[in-house]
């Protein structure tokens, strides 16, 4: 392998990779409005989750939403830091899902009372 290259090659998988990778920099915009959901449990596929999901795919199709995101809560210990991320993201609304991660939500509510 000619080592000439190699890093054109890591520049190349960076720059692919990163593409990927979600744009949270929207979300500090004034003029975007984003909304992420957190699940107290399980996925986006089932039961309120579902329903919830479904309810921010219908604001985003009538124009009340510009970017919507979800993390699926997988251990219950996650959920404080789920709720954070879109926090430290900026984004405009974070609906929680179930009642097992009231106290979380309150939590965030009362520790970023202006965000």
């Amino acid at each position: 392998m000619n080592l000439n290259r190699l890093p054109f090659i890591i520049l190349f998988f960076i720059l692919i990779f990163s593409s990927c990778a979600p744009r949270t920099a929207d979300c500090v915009r004034p003029d975007v409005f984003c909304v992420g959901l957190v699940t107290a449990s399980g996925s986006v596929d089932e039961g309120i989750n579902q329903q919830a999901w479904l309810g921010l795919e219908d604001a985003k199709a009538d124009g009340l939403a510009d970017r919507i995101d979800t993390i699926e809560t997988v251990d219950s210990r996650d959920r404080t830091a789920n709720i954070q991320t879109f926090i430290n993201d900026g984004y405009d609304a974070i609906i929680t899902v179930g009642s097992s991660i009231t106290n979380e939500t309150v939590s965030a509510a009362q520790k970023n009372p202006k965000e």
